[in-house]
């Protein structure tokens, strides 16, 4: 007998090929590192909205110059395909 109140952990389709995402210095001020980017095609950076602060596309840089970007809280998000992970990111001078 299956129990009907059940959750399954389990997730289909495509691997989470951005497990390991890591941004640092976080908070940052002027630049951050980027690890976990192996395999990616695309990198956005979000405000706390949601709205698109900038796009990259593969080849990934692994450091992100922050000059231009004002402080905040903000979003990572890596993926590939239908694999995507999204991290914090906070911009403090």
């Amino acid at each position: 007998m299956t129990d009907p109140c059940a959750i399954s952990t389990e997730v289909g389709g495509t691997p989470d090929v951005a497990a390991g995402l890591r941004v640092f210095p976080n908070p940052a001020a002027d630049r951050v590192q980027v690890d976990g980017l192996a395999g990616l095609e695309e990198l956005l950076l979000l405000d706390a909205q949601g709205a698109l602060v900038h796009r990259w596309s593969a080849p990934l840089p692994q450091v992100i110059e922050l000059r231009a970007v004002p402080d905040g809280l903000y979003l990572l998000r890596a993926g590939q395909g239908a694999a995507v992970r999204t991290t914090r990111l906070v911009v403090q001078r």
